[in-house]
């Protein structure tokens, strides 16, 4: 899911939960797993397709904020 669609879902209620979660192949590094009303779950993506990854957890959350969420849980 791209930032401009979580946008949309979010501003529509159709996103649940935001989880931030570590990259298991390099521990500096932190992703956005999203998870909509029906249960399914999303990356966040990058226009290329590939998930956003970030080593700035502060950026992450200033992203999120930009999508809307309140909340989040990080799984360390």
């Amino acid at each position: 899911m791209r930032v401009e669609q979580a946008k949309t879902l979010h501003a529509e209620d159709q996103l649940s939960v935001v989880d931030i979660i570590r990259n298991p192949s390099n521990l500096e590094q932190w992703f956005i797993i999203i998870i909509d009303r029906e249960g399914r779950t999303f990356f966040l993506l990058e226009e290329t397709g590939e998930p956003l990854v970030f080593e700035d957890i502060e950026k992450l959350i200033t992203l999120l904020k930009e999508i809307g969420f309140k909340k989040a849980q990080i799984h360390l």
